[in-house]
């Protein structure tokens, strides 16, 4: 049986490997555009040099690095974005403050920003990168449901995916 920190190791490879391949195909295709745009849209046009070949391709590759750099450092945003959620004022549940200030001291992190979603569900979600920008989301069917002690086992288990790098995207 394998090491719970060799598979951590194993996914990240295999994440870089998947950003790895998603740069190179965009980079093809960003590079076939351009340069077929420039070879079939202008008439007349002298034959392509070396040159322009090596800039559409520096090109195409800082554009899709770019893009990789972007998404990854946009993608807590974008979550919380999409899932309409809103930072909780300590006011308004002070008890899930409390939890998960009481969470991040006994993991030894700082504590994560606080959001909820309007939503009868009982769900919850934690989403960032392990640079000071990370989440956790409850939805308000969960605040509602779950005593302390229940609630404390669901947010324990979002700390530990962001101690963990669970939700990391980025190798």
């Amino acid at each position: 049986m394998a090491l719970f920190g060799s598979l951590v190791a194993a996914n990240r490879v295999k994440s870089g490997l998947v950003v790895l391949l998603f740069v190179l195909v965009y980079t093809v295709l960003f590079f076939a555009v351009v340069l077929g745009l420039d070879l079939f849209l202008i008439k007349d046009r002298p034959p392509v040099r070396a040159e322009e070949i090596l800039l559409a391709a520096l090109a195409s590759h800082a554009a899709a690095i770019l893009l990789v750099l972007l998404v990854a450092a946009g993608s807590p945003r974008l979550v919380l974005w999409h899932c309409a959620a809103k930072p909780v004022p300590r006011a308004e549940a002070p008890q899930l403050h409390n939890v998960v200030e009481e969470l991040a001291l006994a993991a030894g992190m700082s504590v994560p920003r606080i959001c909820r979603i309007d939503s009868s569900s009982a769900n919850a979600l934690a989403v960032g990168l392990p640079s000071g920008k990370e989440a956790i989301v409850v939805t308000k069917g969960l605040l509602e449901r779950l005593n302390r002690d229940e609630l404390q086992a669901v947010l324990a288990h979002q700390m530990a995916r962001l101690k963990n790098a669970d939700i990391q995207q980025w190798p």
